[in-house]
């Protein structure tokens, strides 16, 4: 047999196809030939998808993609301020909330850093660079910082860059056109 992935909406329609043949009275092994699948891999989507329809299925999954998207808390104080919120309103301890978040511990019990003068300043002059050029990126900021008279390194630059969330729209470029392909 051969090995491929199969879509949810695949799998339920195959089940559909199983419910059909087991009506009309073939074994599971004939079953399973028919839909070409292992009878363990029948079980498993029995077990997964049972009872679903094409539809149910499509909307797990586009669920399970914002769940993922959902999960990712990226910056550090954003997950912070998610383990104080979680002791505060649910009165788990701060281990516990540590765990749930996906925050290191030894990350919650450290004091966040406080910010110079010179580094809100660089902060200020970065999101103004981004408002003023937005489609230049952290590497002309970190050129235009530094003929500002910012004694910076590259790597700060684009840290701060990103901390700030002043990413560069991407713009998928177009296919050039192929005359030869064309003309086939």
């Amino acid at each position: 047999m051969k090995r491929r992935r199969h879509t949810p909406e695949q799998i339920v329609r195959k089940l559909a196809v199983a419910d059909r043949l087991f009506a009309e009275g073939k074994t599971i092994e004939e079953v399973c030939r028919e839909l070409e699948v292992t009878e363990s891999t029948f079980h498993r989507w029995r077990n997964q998808f049972g009872g679903m329809r094409a539809d149910d299925a499509k909307r797990l999954r586009e669920l399970e993609r914002q769940n993922a998207r959902l999960k990712k808390i990226v910056a550090l104080n954003r997950r912070r301020a998610a383990v104080v919120m979680l002791e505060g309103r649910f009165g788990v301890c701060e281990l516990r909330a540590c765990a749930v978040v996906g925050q290191p511990h030894s990350s919650q019990r450290l004091a966040p850093p406080i910010p110079t003068d010179d580094e809100l300043a660089l902060r200020r002059f970065l999101r103004n660079f981004a408002t003023d050029r937005p489609r230049w990126g952290w590497r002309s900021a970190c050129v235009a910082a530094k003929e500002a008279g910012f004694r910076v390194h590259h790597k700060r630059i684009q840290r701060l860059w990103g901390t700030e969330g002043l990413n560069v729209r991407y713009h998928k470029p177009k296919k050039p056109f192929n005359r030869y392909r064309a003309t086939r």
